[in-house]
């Protein structure tokens, strides 16, 4: 049972953070910004794909990334339709499905996931489903397939397990002026067992502007976002656990499967990067290409500010840390605090500036597999090693 003095101190915690008494933020993660962690540093010690390389190491969209047990490397190429595997020494070993509806087959394939029985599930977008795969020495055998629950089936989400095995297909349902985000718990069957909302950020939150226009097709919104401006962040983690922040503050909310909130990391009168004036002047185009092209008003075109949100992104590692990635000047290395489930803050990680790590990357305490895009787009994949 809780003390009295405790349950004060827990309240007025609560207070301060706009949270319930139990839901209250956590201590740490509010003075953490006085806590000096030593910082991780990754080095890359592999390279996979090039603009001039083979056929196999040529990549025209990469979608998806996971390692196995053996330290084979499964990239996801959604433009071919198909699963290509690296031996751990970056070298071709075969393929996995090719493009159609039929049984192994893809259309547009994204994320890659390992389960329990260490079977590779594959979210194939294009034909609405999970196909899942049993993973040998020289190929892959089909064994199934799991319909998605929703229509969002172009959306690319990472692919997790709840406590029962199941799988938890991430999607969108529309309602009227929202877009949130779900959670549907999915038996082998394809029987929807469970869901969890994860409601989307308020539109003037992010300071999107909406316009209306007439196309061929009829009446139609298109949405405008400021640049560098605010965006809704979401990290999906182990068993349907979540995170969500907004870019412009450093705030982020920590959510159990079931949607409850565990805490608030928090660090009060955090900054953004500087913006560049290469990356400034990228912006100011967008913005007169936008007018141009739609006719907005004078009084819609957005101001390019002095520095960008202090966050930006979110993602879970494999040990179920939270990674608060925070913006940096182009070129320069990314870096991250890194929490664990306690919200305890256990260190500061740096990374290679081309190194994406806010999607598709897995990330292990000593290894890490990750995108990384060169100065003409070139996507290649990369292992990281941490020191």
């Amino acid at each position: 049972m809780t003390s009295g003095w405790r349950a004060d101190r827990v309240a007025r915690l609560a207070a301060l953070c706009g949270l319930s008494a139990a839901a209250a933020c956590s201590e740490s993660g509010a003075g953490a910004a006085r806590d000096s962690r030593p910082a991780r540093v990754a080095e890359v010690e592999l390279e996979v794909g090039a603009q001039d390389g083979s056929a196999e190491e040529s990549f025209s969209g990469i979608a998806g990334l996971a390692i196995d047990g053996r330290g084979r490397i499964y990239v996801a190429d959604t433009r071919d339709s198909e699963i290509r595997v690296f031996d751990r020494e970056g070298a071709f070993l075969f393929r996995i499905g090719r493009q159609g509806g039929g049984p192994g087959e893809f259309e547009g394939p994204c994320c890659l996931r390992f389960d329990g029985g260490g079977r590779l599930w594959v979210r194939d977008g294009g034909n609405a489903r999970y196909s899942v795969f049993s993973v040998g020495d020289s190929g892959a055998e089909f064994r199934f397939i799991v319909r998605m629950a929703h229509g969002d089936a172009n959306f690319w989400a990472p692919i997790y397990f709840d406590d029962a095995g199941r799988v938890i297909d991430i999607g969108h349902r529309p309602e009227a002026d929202r877009f949130d985000q779900m959670h549907f718990h999915v038996d082998s069957s394809g029987v929807v067992v469970d869901t969890v909302r994860i409601p989307a950020a308020p539109a003037e939150s992010i300071g999107v502007k909406a316009v209306e226009r007439t196309g061929p097709g009829g009446p139609y919104r298109r949405f405008f976002y400021p640049p560098f401006g605010a965006r809704d962040l979401i990290a999906h983690g182990e068993r349907g656990e979540y995170a969500k922040a907004l870019s412009s503050v450093y705030r982020v909310a920590w959510y159990d499967p079931k949607g409850r909130l565990l805490r608030t990391i928090a660090r009060d009168g955090q900054v953004g990067a500087p913006i560049r004036d290469d990356e400034r002047a990228e912006a100011e185009e967008r913005i007169t290409e936008d007018v141009r092209r739609f006719g907005l008003p004078a009084s819609d075109r957005f101001t390019v500010p002095e520095r960008k949100p202090p966050l930006s992104g979110l993602v879970f590692d494999r040990s179920g840390r939270l990674w608060v990635l925070r913006s940096t000047t182009r070129g320069s290395p990314r870096t991250a605090d890194v929490w664990d489930r306690t919200g305890r803050h256990v260190f500061t990680a740096e990374w290679p500036a081309d190194v994406d790590l806010s999607f598709n990357a897995t990330i292990d305490d000593t290894l890490t597999i990750a995108i990384a895009r060169d100065s003409l787009d070139v996507e290649r994949v990369v292992r990281l090693r941490w020191r």
